[in-house]
């Protein structure tokens, strides 16, 4: 995922434009890319970095998580969601989620997979 798009995008859900970047795995093999800490689309820092390959955009807003998998950011409503496969993402990184995506994401978590 190129980290400059992300202000171009919005929670489909509250229509909040304001996200935090959780890096899973980052692209070795990418072009140097710019990374911007973003509030209501304005730059407030960068650094350079390479393009995020696995990680998880952060709703400021509503607090809903959406998968960045293999460059590709999924921005859907609960109800388009794949529980199963956002399930398997989360039991596949939770040793680099936060505990409160883990245990109280929204729309899904994995605490009673972890009790």
């Amino acid at each position: 995922m190129e980290y400059n798009l992300i202000d171009m995008i919005a929670c489909p859900v509250c229509k909040g434009d304001s996200f935090s970047v959780i890096i899973i795995d980052k692209n070795e093999d990418y072009n140097t890319g710019y990374v911007r800490a973003v509030t209501n689309n304005k730059q407030n820092e960068e650094k350079d970095i390479k393009a995020i390959k696995n990680g998880i955009l952060l709703c400021k807003s509503c607090e809903r998580w959406y998968p960045i998998i293999n460059n590709v950011y999924t921005l859907l409503p609960d109800s388009y969601r794949n529980e199963n496969n956002d399930k398997k993402f989360l039991i596949k990184y939770k040793t680099k989620i936060p505990d409160t995506i883990i245990n109280n994401g929204k729309p899904f978590n994995i605490k009673t997979e972890n009790e």
